[in-house]
């Protein structure tokens, strides 16, 4: 190890270094999947536009690079909504990401809009054909 960010502890992962900076185009989506936001790369709670996040699916789910997923929500906005009446709710669009890597189970991407901020277990959906 070269260079590190942060600390690196006992039973950290490590791979090999890519370059985040890159250029991506969209491309459409082939499948469509629901997934979660699982990952943070700021020692915050939440992130918002410009910001990286880990997504749980990836290559075996049918996740390329370029392909993007929203960001989905259920409930007020203002006011709490009990766990019982969420289902009346429609879901809301309140984001999107573009996926730049990508493995066998998880991708990286970056939020591209965001109305609110998205934390960790943020419910994603890519559509077929987006």
């Amino acid at each position: 190890i070269t260079d590190a960010l942060q600390e690196i502890y006992r039973g950290d992962r490590i791979t090999t270094r890519q370059d985040i900076f890159v250029m991506r185009e969209p491309s459409a989506n082939t499948v469509g999947l629901d997934a979660s936001l699982i990952g943070l790369f700021k020692d915050v709670n939440l992130v918002g536009e410009h910001d990286y996040i880990l997504v749980d699916r990836g290559i075996n789910h049918g996740v390329k690079v370029g392909n993007r997923f929203v960001a989905l929500v259920r409930g007020d906005g203002n006011y709490p909504v009990p766990e019982a009446e969420i289902s009346r709710y429609p879901y809301e669009n309140v984001g999107e990401l573009l996926i730049l890597f990508v493995d066998n189970n998880h991708s990286v991407g970056i939020v591209t809009r965001s109305n609110v901020e998205l934390g960790v277990g943020a419910y994603l959906r890519m559509i077929k054909g987006y």
